[in-house]
């Protein structure tokens, strides 16, 4: 799967999901290597929107290489065990990790 592919599968997976009104929340995919990308992905309002370099400020920023998303995407890569050997690195609200299950692809 490719960084372009696997955008597009968030895309589809966003539009069709709803989180509890009360979440209100961005995050940056910080995507690093060869094809360096910048998703947003938006909590709001019980929706899910994904756009790529918006310069909203994010709650929280996950920075990782587009090999690591996609393996952590498609369930490959353990998240946690990515995060412990720095593979993923993350900066802000913590808390908010949780939600990215809610863009991974079926």
């Amino acid at each position: 799967m490719t960084l372009t592919e696997l955008y597009i599968k968030m895309l589809d997976k966003a539009s069709r999901t709803t989180v509890p009104d009360d979440v209100k929340a961005s995050i940056l995919l910080d995507l690093t290597g060869d094809e360096p990308r910048q998703w947003l992905v938006r909590f709001n309002e019980g929706k899910v929107k994904i756009t790529e370099n918006d310069p909203e400020p994010p709650d929280l920023t996950v920075t990782t290489s587009g090999d690591t998303i996609i393996q952590v995407a498609l369930k490959m890569t353990n998240p946690m065990a990515a995060f412990v050997t720095g593979k993923i690195k993350i900066s802000g609200d913590a808390g908010l990790v949780s939600q990215l299950k809610n863009i991974w692809p079926d």
